[in-house]
């Protein structure tokens, strides 16, 4: 059974996404944030599978990282995407990983960990 294996916060920080290999770049904001990934708003489908540069800053720090379209869904006339990030320096996991614990013991998780992920509901009453 899948599992989160990181805490999740909620947050609203605005976000440029560019596609490795495309010739532009656009913004979103993510809405969800943790060590393994983030939930994304944007305007433009990020197909599941690719690549992409996200750009933001956490408080002062600036922070790029790639970033890999796991799935999207379409809520209310919004799209967004889920996020898993592929490259972490040791600089930005750190400042990450400090970002997300200030404000866990601030305002706590959106979920508590360990957490059934949806597309897994079918084996959910067996998981008990």
């Amino acid at each position: 059974m899948p599992i989160r294996r990181y805490p999740r916060i909620a947050v609203r920080i605005p976000v440029q996404l560019d596609p490795l290999g495309g010739n532009h770049t656009f913004s979103g904001e993510i809405k969800q944030l943790s060590l393994g990934g983030c939930l994304i708003e944007v305007r433009d489908l990020i197909p599941r599978g690719k690549v992409v540069w996200l750009s933001f800053n956490l408080g002062e720090f600036y922070m790029k990282t790639a970033a890999k379209a796991e799935y999207h869904n379409e809520k209310e006339g919004l799209t967004f995407v889920g996020a898993s990030f592929a490259e972490f320096t040791p600089l930005n996991f750190k400042k990450l990983k400090q970002f997300i614990n200030a404000h866990l013991s601030l305002h706590g998780s959106i979920f508590e960990n360990p957490v059934v992920l949806p597309n897994d509901v079918k084996n959910f009453a067996a998981s008990f």
